[in-house]
């Protein structure tokens, strides 16, 4: 009987482990769910002040599961909120992401949870915050050019600012080919936040002809942006102005050499043309001539008519052989000339007991203002006789005296346009008390306008010498 007893004993052990094996398995099996999101991953995309985006949760029954889920949200990153909305659908939520301008850019896991009375379960969700870069983006205009050996060429670069940027762009070049330089001026920034600047390229003249592209970097702090622009270099000459600064009065010329000297192995013959004229001024060309050593080179006439206005002015000297072009300058001022009017003091008469000072005038182009004055000393006792001119009634007569001086004036009347003429006679009479009157001491000013330019002379009346008495 006890061996009996010793056989069944492992019997009943291991039906023993399959009665409890079932029963867990049965409670396993009960009523249960499972959560997924879709997406199963977020991306929020902010513009810097906010962003937004969502993933849909659901509970799935499992086992006739027929409870209702409520879903949570934990593990959120910094600047990041959460709103559980359910949706129409039982056990189904959709779940709305938003990033305040405190986010900050990086993948962070979030764990969603659906929970069900004594059940749970939970599953993480990646949420990527993408923040804008705050950049620019960098032009230049125009994007193409050609210089020849010699000369240089200007562009435009700028930066335009890109979500949000702020700041002052500096800008660089490379991939500059052999013998050509960069050179940026000063960079603006205009109200918008744009930055611009000039870059000029200059090819030396032993640069070598070809193709480039050259790369323009906009640099701000850590942030970069670049163009490119493509630069090509020809053979070419340098133009040169002898001498490079003159002076000439309205009513004359100058002439000056102007030569090209070949470049780069350049060949041809330049011809010449001068912008930057002021006005009253023309140029002219002689022929060009070149030399053996393939030098051209031409005489330049620069003319100031009489009424070309007083100042100094940068003419610009262009040497053109086809497509290819360099310049020169010279300086040039005008002096201010006559007008085409000659005015000329006379002494009339000159006695102890009367005088007179005239003023001859002579123009050659019509006059729309006129002012003559004439100022006598009273020197000797002169006093105020008389005035007349020889004009008529355009001119308006007035005198004035002081005890040192008498002041006779001419006026063309307003409105009045006085016709080319000669020996025009402007007189200033004076009484005297005996003695000579020193006429030397006397002046005049005369100012006039020629076709909008104002012209003013002056100068002093002539002495008279006193013929002596002849010795008895």
């Amino acid at each position: 009987m006890l061996q009996v007893l010793r056989r069944l004993a492992p019997l009943s052990l291991a039906l023993a482990l399959v009665l409890g094996t079932a029963t867990r398995a049965a409670v396993a099996a009960g009523p249960d769910f499972s959560i997924s999101a879709s997406p199963s991953s977020v991306l929020i995309s902010s513009n810097g002040s906010s962003g937004f985006a969502s993933t849909e949760v659901t509970a799935t029954s499992l086992n006739g599961f027929t409870g209702s889920v409520g879903f949570t949200v934990s593990g959120l990153p910094a600047g990041v909120t959460a709103s559980v909305i359910p949706a129409p659908s039982p056990n189904v939520a959709v779940i709305d992401l938003n990033a305040s301008s405190a986010a900050v850019a990086g993948a962070t896991n979030i764990t969603v949870t659906g929970t069900s009375g004594g059940l749970s379960h939970s599953i993480s969700v990646p949420v990527t915050v993408v923040l804008p870069v705050s950049d620019f983006a960098v032009f230049v205009k125009p994007t193409s050019g050609t210089i020849s050996a010699g000369s240089s060429a200007t562009f435009s670069v700028g930066a335009t600012p890109l979500t949000g940027f702020t700041g002052t762009v500096t800008f660089t070049a490379s991939g500059l080919p052999a013998g050509v330089i960069a050179s940026f001026g000063s960079t603006t920034t205009s109200s918008s936040g744009a930055s611009s600047a000039t870059l000029t390229l200059t090819a030396a003249s032993t640069a070598s002809p070809g193709t480039s592209t050259i790369t323009v970097t906009g640099h701000a702090g850590s942030v970069t942006a670049t163009a490119t622009l493509t630069l090509t270099v020809t053979t070419g000459f340098a133009v040169s102005v002898n001498p490079s600064t003159a002076t000439i009065a309205a009513g004359s010329s100058s002439s000056f050499n102007v030569s090209a000297t070949p470049l780069a192995g350049f060949s041809g013959t330049v011809t010449f043309t001068a912008s930057g004229l002021p006005a009253g001024v023309t140029a002219s060309f002689s022929s060009t001539t070149t030399s053996s050593s393939g030098a051209s080179s031409a005489t330049l006439t620069l003319a100031a008519a009489s009424t070309a206005a007083a100042g100094t002015s940068t003419i610009t000297i262009t040497g053109h052989a086809g497509s290819v072009t360099a310049g020169a300058t010279l300086s040039l001022t005008v002096t201010a000339g006559t007008g085409s009017v000659v005015a000329t003091p006379l002494v009339a008469a000159n006695g102890g007991f009367f005088d007179e000072d005239d003023l001859k005038l002579t123009n050659s182009a019509p006059l729309t203002s006129l002012s003559v004055t004439i100022v006598v000393n009273r020197i000797g006792g002169v006093s105020f006789s008389g005035q007349y001119n020889t004009v008529g009634g355009q001119i308006v007569q007035s005198s004035s005296s002081t005890a040192g001086a008498i002041t006779y004036q001419f006026t063309l009347a307003p409105g009045q346009t006085l016709a080319p003429g000669s020996g025009r006679i402007f007189a200033a009479q004076m009484s005297g008390s005996g003695s000579i009157h020193p006429t030397g001491t006397d002046g005049f000013s005369v100012t006039y306008t020629i076709g909008g330019v104002t012209f003013t002379q002056s100068g002093s009346f002539p002495e008279v010498i006193p013929i002596p008495s002849p010795t008895p």
